[in-house]
């Protein structure tokens, strides 16, 4: 039940643009963190296939790993070629699957000790791609639903927020004064998409999550700069706008909240 992953595409150019492989990595770093997106299709020339993929956790490891920002995206997917796992078979779906399937596919893909499935590639009959599905279009899927029906027929009616969160136990922790390269570091080897960033007490200031790693490299943030005084420079930007919701809140107004205010976390606090 609910709408196709091919139907969302049609609906949403963003799932379909693709990025010219001229781009610098700085470049496509700006553009997924504007977007909310987690991966961009770029196209390759000479004999290399047709479209590559660069995904948020590539664009995190050059940052950490100091590539030039400057960098063209085809010649960094080229260099990392042979280090790149293969595009697996489970993650390609037909514009036929529903959003419902998608989502258990990303879940399903993201088994202890691997990265976890934020993205998956829609392709059809034909030779390209139709496009690119994120997670954050699931929770956009749910948001755009127009009936109490449409949502019964997901099943999302009967979800709340405590039945899908994450322990907070599980989830890693950085300090204000760690380096937000050793913090985006953290990110990468923990294969979770947030951190949680705590004060010399323990107490919670915030999330540090893949997006700020990707304004980092487009700003140029230097690697030395501390995690808490990235987040007070970030104090006045969309990243630092509430992001909490109830335990019992419905899995469709968590989906709600975070497509108004494009992030792929929230915080889970009880009133």
């Amino acid at each position: 039940a609910g709408p196709t992953v091919g139907e969302l595409v049609k609906q949403h150019w963003h799932l379909s643009a693709i990025c010219n492989r001229g781009a610098t990595l700085s470049e496509v770093a700006g553009l997924l963190a504007s977007s909310g997106r987690t991966s961009m299709a770029v196209a390759l020339g000479g004999d290399c296939p047709p479209l590559g993929l660069l995904t948020e956790v590539d664009l995190l490891r050059a940052y950490v790993d100091g590539w030039e920002r400057d960098f063209t995206v085809e010649r960094w997917l080229l260099i990392q070629e042979s280090s790149r796992p293969a595009l697996l078979p489970h993650l390609i779906v037909p514009p036929t699957a529903r959003v419902t399937e998608a989502a258990e596919l990303m879940l399903g893909a993201a088994r202890p000790g691997q990265d976890p499935c934020h993205h998956l590639v829609v392709k059809g009959t034909g030779f390209g791609w139709d496009g690119v599905f994120s997670a954050l279009d699931v929770a956009r899927a749910l948001h755009g639903l127009e009936s109490g029906l449409d949502i019964a027929k997901t099943g999302a009616d009967q979800l709340r927020v405590s039945m899908v969160m994450k322990p907070v136990e599980s989830v890693p922790v950085c300090k204000a004064d760690d380096t937000l390269k050793d913090a985006i570091a953290l990110i990468l080897r923990s294969r979770q998409s947030a951190l949680l960033v705590v004060d010399g007490s323990g107490g919670h200031l915030g999330l540090l999550t893949p997006r700020c790693g990707l304004l980092a490299y487009t700003e140029g943030v230097p690697h030395q700069t501390s995690v808490g005084e990235w987040l007070r420079q970030t104090v006045s930007s969309d990243l630092s706008l509430p992001r909490e919701i109830a335990p019992d809140a419905l899995i469709v107004d968590a989906a709600a909240t975070m497509t108004d205010r494009c992030v792929h976390h929230l915080i889970v606090k009880a009133p």
